[in-house]
């Protein structure tokens, strides 16, 4: 769910249980506080799929790992801040927009990284392009 978007400031000071005055001196707005929320989602989740994609062992088993990871999350109804707001009317903000292509790009980088030590230790075809 965009946060921003589809909550009220109501809802959102009830769910922070902090008062309005907190959240505009801290945050600015709920538009800022979106991209903060947004930002240190997309860290932690850099951060994670990061390690379990240079985790010890097989660097192509890491990237099953890191797909059922996801998986798993999904199954569990947790759905991905990134992902739906990737697809959402949000991606249309500039600001979004570019906080999306950073985490997106680190991630893709932590892949070809993966993939390309799978291709160094004979996993995938030598001719593949990581």
């Amino acid at each position: 769910m965009l946060l921003w978007i589809s909550s009220s400031v109501s809802e959102l000071l009830e769910h922070m249980q902090i008062g309005r005055q907190s959240m505009y001196d801290t945050f600015g707005n709920k538009h800022e506080l979106f991209l903060q929320a947004l930002q240190a989602y997309e860290q932690q989740q850099v951060t994670t799929v990061r390690r379990m994609l240079a985790a010890p062992g097989s660097p192509l088993e890491n990237v099953g790992k890191t797909f059922t990871y996801w998986e798993h999350m999904l199954a569990q109804g947790k759905g991905c801040l990134i992902g739906n707001t990737s697809c959402g009317p949000g991606s249309q903000d500039e600001s979004v927009g570019r906080l999306l292509c950073e985490g997106m790009g680190e991630i893709r980088a932590a892949f070809r990284d993966a993939l390309t030590r799978a291709k160094d230790a004979g996993e995938l075809d030598a001719e593949l392009d990581p």
